[in-house]
């Protein structure tokens, strides 16, 4: 019994020191791919912008950064991604920072989501950071939130397990002989070219719409280090609810003492949507022209 017991625990261990190694080389591999956007931030370092902008999809689809360099003589990055909350838009800001990168001014994507407490659990795009959970920027930002990240921090190998849909063999692969795809251009923007699907309208419903503590960490962030930070609603298709729940992100922003530029009933035509919350190519255009003219360099269009 006692050398069962025995082989039992040496099969243990070298399983243990295989994961571990398999872990090791993984996150080696994909430390360096530049794929995800929490890749591409990881590599980029002493980079100067004029402009960022951050949030959600819907500050990251079919604006187009590119046209905004030219019309206003500036460069500018797009640091926006999917699902994105406010936990998100604070780690991935603190790791572009945290890299000796600077902007001089950032506009933060503000809408009824992401004040909402709905966000306050993991999306499914806070598993881009998996291969960097032992950097301390991620570490100081996600320890002690969620027993799942504790168990895939200290756990060998199981952030790969768990995320295989994001970090598996395939994508291992794909990293490893560098085609795995990428889905945004050099400025950070991702062009969809989806058409359009869903309802005709957006029906926002009532919630505890709230400035949580992440978002007031992004601009604490920013007022420390000197950059100037405002907030955009981006457009909606046929935005519907009560008064007072429209209107909660320019209450919340006003709170804040920021500038709220609010474009959430600024574009119609579902020829300029993919759905109702995000625009489609035609209307990235239309939009990516209002900020330019009225927000980032309207001096120089008058």
């Amino acid at each position: 019994m006692g050398r069962f017991l025995r082989n039992i625990a040496i099969s243990l261990g070298l399983l243990l020191v295989l994961a571990s190694v398999l872990d090791a080389v993984m996150t080696r591999v994909f430390r360096n791919g530049h794929t995800t956007k929490a890749q591409w931030i990881h590599n980029m370092h002493g980079q100067h912008y004029d402009l960022a902008i951050i949030g959600s999809s819907r500050a990251w689809w079919n604006i187009d950064m590119s046209t905004m360099d030219t019309a206003c003589g500036l460069r500018t990055v797009n640091l926006a991604n999917n699902h994105y909350s406010g936990r998100e838009v604070y780690l991935n800001l603190a790791m572009f920072l945290a890299n000796g990168n600077t902007a001089d001014r950032i506009l933060l994507q503000i809408d009824h989501y992401i004040l909402t407490a709905e966000t306050d659990g993991f999306t499914s795009t806070i598993y881009e950071f998996l291969p960097y959970l032992h950097d301390s920027v991620v570490e100081a930002r996600l320890a002690g939130r969620s027993m799942e990240w504790d168990a895939m921090r200290y756990i060998p190998l199981w952030r790969y397990v768990k995320c295989n849909f994001m970090w598996g063999p395939e994508q291992f692969i794909t990293t490893v002989t560098r085609h795995r795809p990428t889905l945004f251009d050099s400025t950070g923007t991702y062009f969809s070219h989806s058409n359009f699907h869903g309802s005709d309208q957006l029906y926002m419903k009532a919630t505890n719409h709230r400035l949580d503590e992440d978002l007031a960490n992004v601009i604490a962030m920013c007022r420390e280090r000197g950059i100037r930070l405002e907030c955009f609603t981006t457009p909606y298709l046929n935005l519907r609810g009560a008064p007072e729940v429209i209107a909660a992100p320019a209450r919340i922003v006003a709170g804040t003492g920021l500038t709220l530029h609010d474009f959430s009933d600024r574009i119609p035509g579902k020829e300029n949507y993919n759905d109702t919350q995000h625009l489609s190519i035609a209307g990235g255009k239309v939009f990516t022209r209002m900020l330019i003219d009225e927000v980032i360099c309207p001096e120089q269009v008058q």
